[in-house]
């Protein structure tokens, strides 16, 4: 596929979200061309739809906390101090909600006597 034809799918994708989130990975090869053509082509593509942007790079990412204090860093114009309070906090809420999710689950199966 050529790089029109990407953002052509990306900007159909972006319009039929009815919430207004949407997220998209561009995986490849290092130096294959994914940074300059989110900065340039993708970016100036979206920015005439009026969708703002946010690039993120996983490049030695290991588990979902690391991304998701990626995203948020890249989202947030603070200090790194603050930053780092903030996701911390973020990581504490996320994981305190999986496993409020679980125990209402398995609560909800004991109930059900499913086990």
């Amino acid at each position: 596929m050529q790089a029109d034809e990407i953002t052509e799918v990306i900007k159909s994708y972006m319009q039929c979200d009815d919430i207004d989130l949407q997220a998209l990975v561009l995986h490849g090869e290092w130096g294959s061309g994914k940074t300059y053509y989110c900065e340039n082509d993708l970016k100036t593509a979206l920015n005439k739809m009026d969708i703002k942007i946010c690039r993120v790079s996983l490049f030695g990412v290991s588990n979902y906390e690391e991304a998701l204090n990626r995203v948020i860093a890249s989202c947030l114009p603070l200090s790194e101090k603050a930053l780092g309070g903030i996701c911390a906090a973020i990581s504490a809420l996320v994981k305190n909600a999986i496993k409020a999710g679980s125990s209402m689950l398995n609560n909800k199966i004991v109930s059900a006597g499913i086990i």
